[in-house]
């Protein structure tokens, strides 16, 4: 959006629609997660969120950006919103009882590296390679981890 607009408030728009959905749906995403078969969640949640990538990677190819850069952080808002108590809900029903507090702690362990590293090999194929490069890698991962 800092290519697109020099408008602080266009900015603060973009980043508040990416996190509005956590306001508004963290209790109900915690609802879901245990009603919902979790794995089957999980799996549409990174569809969800690869669609996102998908459409944005088009987008950066053709150059046409400026209407989606609202609405597509809203859907992978609410997307990430609904996937983080799944996530941590899933953990103890992967592993044995006994080996239920230390996948616990490897996965915050995971999280909080995946947020170092991945905002900057995500900047480097940015500067690299452009943003429908990083786009695809984006939707790689998100594919990669879909429960089987």
């Amino acid at each position: 959006m800092t290519d697109l607009s020099a408008s602080p408030a266009a900015v603060a728009v973009v980043k508040t629609a990416g996190t509005l959905p956590i306001f508004l749906l963290a209790i109900p995403a915690g609802v879901l997660t245990d009603i919902l078969d979790r794995r089957k969640f999980l799996s549409a949640i990174q569809l969800l969120l690869a669609s996102v990538s998908i459409t944005l990677m088009v987008l950066a190819q053709t150059g046409i950006l400026v209407g989606a850069l609202i609405g597509l952080p809203f859907r992978g808002g609410v997307a990430a919103t609904l996937m983080g108590p799944t996530w941590q809900a899933i953990v103890p029903e992967l592993e044995k009882r006994e080996e239920a507090k230390s996948a616990v702690a490897l996965n915050f362990r995971g999280i909080s590296i995946a947020r170092s590293i991945g905002p900057a090999a995500g900047g480097l194929l940015l500067a690299a390679f452009g943003a429908g490069v990083t786009c695809g890698a984006d939707i790689a991962t998100y594919l990669a981890v879909i429960p089987h």
